[in-house]
């Protein structure tokens, strides 16, 4: 069973503790949420640097209609569609990692990201016709816009695994997104943020607790175990 995830409710109690202020008089609730989510920001930057996959989704072009970070939005929307080149990710895409082809008969047809300023990809946009999908490259330009050449001939449905967005924690049960054990970071962040406002220079202590939890964190945990390769040698 995974382990419960901290609300705003209990992030605020822990901030305020360690503020020796637990009724609210010089930091307001409003604040310290405030100072919790750039914390929250700051730990999910050091944990997505690990590239173990903590916070990735996949999403498929036939889930439909969803609502994500409040927006509306039809998945439909980046299925690859007959003489198409541009389409719009999802609201909370922050890095694209794989794109699989889910349409029977063309799982095989791969993406390979590229730079659409090179000379291959140049010449792949600049075809008229819509060919047949054996291949295709792909850039990200701004933060939704996905560029794909050349042109399909035909749809295909596809399933997209991206690191998302986090999203703002503003209810009092919102939960923390970063994984379990660094709530004491986020916390020790939140704090030192909110000394900065009181003039504090203690806050470097906390700025510095925080870093010691990340960097246990990161030393101790090993997200997946894997083999351990093994070098065979012929003795005489």
């Amino acid at each position: 069973m995974a382990a419960p995830r901290k609300t705003v409710t209990e992030l605020l109690l822990d901030v305020r503790t360690n503020l020796d202020e637990n009724t609210a008089s010089f930091w307001t609730d409003t604040q310290l949420i405030a100072y919790i989510n750039q914390a929250q920001e700051m730990v999910w930057s050091r944990v997505k640097s690990l590239k173990d996959d903590y916070f990735d989704v996949q999403r498929s072009s036939t889930d439909g209609s969803v609502t994500i970070l409040g927006e509306s939005y039809d998945t439909s929307g980046f299925a690859i569609a007959a003489s198409t080149t541009s389409y719009t990710l999802p609201p909370d895409m922050d890095e694209l990692k794989l794109i699989e082809v889910l349409t029977t008969g063309y799982e095989h047809v791969r993406f390979t990201f590229a730079d659409m300023t090179a000379p291959t990809f140049r010449a792949a946009l600049a075809q008229v016709d819509a060919q047949e999908p054996t291949g295709f490259l792909c850039d990200l330009i701004g933060e939704r816009t996905w560029i794909v050449a050349p042109k399909a001939n035909r749809a295909l449905d596809l399933k997209l695994t991206y690191t998302p967005i986090l999203g703002t924690l503003t209810a009092t049960t919102d939960t923390l997104q970063v994984p379990n054990p660094l709530w004491l970071a986020v916390v020790d962040y939140a704090k030192a943020r909110a000394q900065r406002k009181d003039r504090e220079p203690s806050f470097l202590m906390w700025e510095q607790a925080a870093e010691g939890h990340l960097a246990r964190f990161f030393a101790s945990h090993a997200r997946q175990t894997q083999d351990v390769e093994v070098a065979e040698g012929l003795f005489c």
